[in-house]
């Protein structure tokens, strides 16, 4: 096992009922169902839970090789602001200037596999 340290990030949209109020411990919760199962449970009503994206670095590593990692369908403007309105040459610089890598490495199922036994420790909520 490696001791380099793991930057990470997971990003998750959660829908539900206006008024609705939900435990931090019911939302880690949901998450840990989904790093284990591969899905979110099943919701009552109008609640559901997706994942926005997967975001990962090792930040003991120098040069590109400590930029941050993503799963493909991550929404980038999680990590910068306002990048579905640019055009493609200011999305390349805005990821070359934040550390991010120009291409993404896998889809979440993939990222959630590799990354399983750090996602199991982290609690985004």
């Amino acid at each position: 096992m490696s001791d380099d340290p793991l930057s990470l990030q997971v990003s998750i949209k959660v829908t539900k009922p206006k008024g609705l109020e939900l435990s931090k411990k019911f939302l880690n919760d949901a998450y840990l169902y989904w790093v284990n199962e591969g899905q979110f449970p099943e919701f009552p009503g109008k609640m559901s839970m997706e994942i926005r994206g997967i975001f990962w670095k090792n930040s003991a590593r120098k040069g590109k090789l400590n930029y941050w990692r993503y799963s493909s369908h991550s929404d980038l403007s999680v990590l910068i602001p306002g990048y579905k309105q640019m055009t493609p040459e200011q999305k390349a610089r805005a990821r070359e200037r934040d550390g991010i890598e120009s291409t993404p490495r896998g889809d979440h199922e993939e990222a959630r596999t590799t990354l399983q036994g750090a996602l199991a420790y982290f609690r985004p909520f």
